[in-house]
């Protein structure tokens, strides 16, 4: 029994010797396979130059040079952009590297041949790009070109909050119209009665804050004989001349308002406009 009993002691300790050899030279192969970041940025910066090249780009003064004139390095240290080359670029050139060094970048880390370039290490090299004089701005564009307006999305946040918003909205239209009632009465007691209008210092800005710029110079223009034609004009009627293109675009934009279809009118003349453009 004791001697079967060592038989199993033995065993165990060769299976564990066995066992711990194994995994030590995996430990082995996965350290000599693990790339530092540093040879990490050298063969995506490598395999960026590579493929740019042979690209044309345009300078700013005439002419074009290589995407190879491009960076600074070499296969063994790796590649930098060269700030003044890249400065010397025409704007639209300068757009066109920034995006093929960005297109460049993502399809390294997708690539199985570009060993250890990860999104960090893009990243990283991307953050010493943006440092340089012009290139932050272009990265700014090609990072951001591709944000487009998620208005579903938008739309499922903004629902539990439109009814409150239609009622404000409504508050709006009615407190719009109450004031503008006020408002053309106080005009038209200005307009036709004198005494209120002795109250009113328009040199010294006394008393005709009350009152439309409209009514002011209505009164202005009738007491001083119309437009110099001979004929007297009715302060009222050079009131409300000045006031009806004004009153009917409010009109139109408060029946779109209480009628529900503000925001019809509003996308009609965002695709007015976007068509006007081009877009």
């Amino acid at each position: 029994m004791v001697s079967k009993l060592r038989r199993f002691e033995s065993k165990s300790f060769l299976f564990v010797m066995v066992l711990s050899f194994f995994m030590s030279m995996f430990s082995l192969g996965v350290t000599a396979s693990a790339v530092s970041e540093e040879q990490a940025m050298q063969n995506l910066t490598t395999f960026v130059y590579g493929k740019m090249s042979q690209n044309d780009y345009s300078l700013e003064k005439g002419g074009s040079v290589k995407g190879s004139e491009l960076f600074t390095g070499s296969p063994t240290k790796g590649y930098d952009l060269d700030e003044k080359t890249f400065s010397g670029l025409s704007s639209k050139a300068q757009g066109e590297a920034v995006s093929d060094i960005a297109r460049l970048s993502n399809e390294a880390v997708e690539s199985p041949s570009v060993r250890g370039v990860e999104e960090s290490t893009v990243q990283d090299w991307w953050k010493q790009l943006q440092t340089k004089d012009g290139v932050g701005s272009k990265f700014m564009g090609e990072i951001l070109k591709n944000t487009k307006p998620d208005f579903v999305t938008a739309n499922q946040i903004y629902e539990p909050f439109s009814g409150l918003i239609g009622t404000l909205l409504g508050l709006g239209a009615v407190l719009i119209m109450s004031f503008l009632g006020i408002v053309m009465v106080a005009d038209i007691a200005y307009i036709t009665l004198p005494p209120i209008r002795l109250g009113v210092d328009e040199k010294k800005g006394k008393g005709s804050k009350l009152f439309s710029h409209d009514a002011l110079y209505a009164v202005q223009v009738a007491e001083e004989g119309g437009s110099g034609d001979g004929e007297k004009k009715q302060a009222l009627g050079i009131y409300f001349k000045r006031r009806v293109v004004m009153l009917i675009i409010l009109g139109i934009c408060l029946l779109y308002l209480i009628s529900g279809n503000i925001f019809t009118l509003v996308g009609y003349i965002l695709d007015l406009v976007s068509g006007f453009l081009g877009f």
